[in-house]
């Protein structure tokens, strides 16, 4: 009887197995989207942010005191636009 329900478990057990690496692996895949759509939000900011530089006609300097000026964050959560900068990575598997 032992034997049975050793061997119930053990196919139990393979069976689960299966089922968390059939989800780990789209879980990497759903992870590695969402960081792909971020970077590309990102370079679309990051391009109009250099676009409304270049049309603002100040100069550098101008640019970097303007966004420097005033009192610096406590946190990094607290920069404003710092919305998508987390990275999701692949879980270890055991």
């Amino acid at each position: 009887m032992a034997r049975i329900q050793k061997e119930s478990l053990e196919a139990k057990i393979k069976k689960a197995e299966e089922k968390v690496f059939k989800t780990s692996e789209a879980y990497d895949a759903a992870c590695k989207e969402l960081n792909d759509l971020r970077a590309k939000l990102s370079a679309i900011e990051h391009e109009e942010l250099i676009d409304a530089f270049v049309k603002s006609g100040r100069s550098y300097d101008e640019v970097m005191e303007f966004l420097r000026a005033g009192m610096a964050p406590e946190s990094e959560e607290d920069v404003p636009g710092n919305r998508h900068k987390r990275k999701y990575t692949k879980r270890r598997r055991a």
